[in-house]
Formats: C-alpha cells, structure tokens, sequence
C-alpha cells in the first residue's frame, strides 16, 4: 500500500473520531476553520494564526491549503437526482439477464464454430472422454501414451537440485529425457 493511501486512510479515520455524530465538527476544528478564515481576511498573519492555536506555521499553512482543497472540492457540481442506489434484487436480476445473453452468444458462436469446421472439412477436437479412452487403449497393448511436455519449472528444479550424495548429478545429464520421464512418473 502506497505512503498516500496509508496516510489518507490514517486522516479518514481521524476525521471520523473528530466528527460528532450529528455531523458537526469538533470544536479543534471549528477553531482552526476560524482562524484559516481570519488569516484569508487578512485580520491576522500566519504567524500569529499559528501561535494562537499552538501549530508551527508549517503547519499552518500545509492546513490551509488542505482547507482550501475541501472547500473547493465541496463546490463541485453534484450530480442530479441523489445518485440512488439499485436495490440488491434488482442489481441481481439485471446480471442474471447478463449473464443469460451472455451464454446465449457463447453457444451462438460455439454453433457457428461447428459449422464453419464441417464447411472446410476440419475435424472436431476429440473429447476428453475419447482422449482418455484412446489413452487405455493404448495402455492395453503396451504402448506408451503420448508424451506429454515437461514443466520448464520442473526441468530447472531438476538442473538445480543436487541428485546425489556429493551434490553431484552422478554424470547424467540434468535435463535429459530420462530426468523429465522420472519426474513425470514420480508425478502421477
């Protein structure tokens, strides 16, 4: 989390242990908003502001420009209408509705991807239920399955790690297909 966000978070909470329930402000900061006007009529100086109400002038003056940024913050125009809220029930059905046409546009264009393969003469994807299928088949006769790609973050662990007692690899080479085959075995 950023140093600003931190410190804007540290003023908001601060600001909401100043603030009366009621929504008025406590009376530190009424002092302090009535000196910062006093010092903008030009009834006192800076330095004379500060003293009064105990802040160095630094300080002073990093609180009036902040008082100045809120009160031309408080000016902006509002939108119109309160900006009311949808309620919950309505929000949610309006996101069902979504996600409704949503998934009608998903099977649209999964029929049009039917369509456009069976125009070019292009075979469907087998399924996985055909990939593991045709994988105990092949278990059956004695073949190998297809193989399947080593993990690159396999591989390096391998390259990394010391396999014998010494840290050396025993003379294999560390990334060599017997490596990866034990790794895949020792996986499944």
């Amino acid at each position: 989390m950023s140093t600003k966000r931190k410190t804007r978070k540290r003023q908001a909470k601060a600001a909401q242990r100043t603030t009366k329930p009621d929504g008025q402000a406590s009376s530190r900061a009424r002092q302090l908003a009535s000196m910062i006007l006093e010092v903008l009529a030009g009834l006192h100086s800076p330095q004379e502001a500060s003293e009064a109400v105990g802040l160095s002038t630094q300080r002073y003056y990093t609180l009036e420009a902040r008082a100045i940024e809120g009160l031309v913050a408080a000016l902006e125009p509002r939108p119109r209408g309160g900006g009311r809220r949808k309620s919950p029930d309505k929000e949610r059905a309006e996101l069902e509705a979504r996600c409704e046409q949503l998934e009608q546009e998903l099977r649209r264009a999964q029929a049009l991807v039917r369509v456009a393969r069976r125009s070019i003469k292009v075979p469907a994807a087998p399924s996985k239920k055909d990939r593991e299928k045709a994988r105990k088949t092949a278990k059956a006769k004695g073949k190998r399955g297809p193989r399947r790609p080593t993990v690159r973050a396999r591989k390096l662990a391998s390259k990394l790690k010391p396999s014998g007692p010494d840290g050396g690899d025993g003379g294999a080479e560390a990334g060599s297909d017997d490596d990866g085959d034990a790794a895949r075995r020792e996986a499944s």
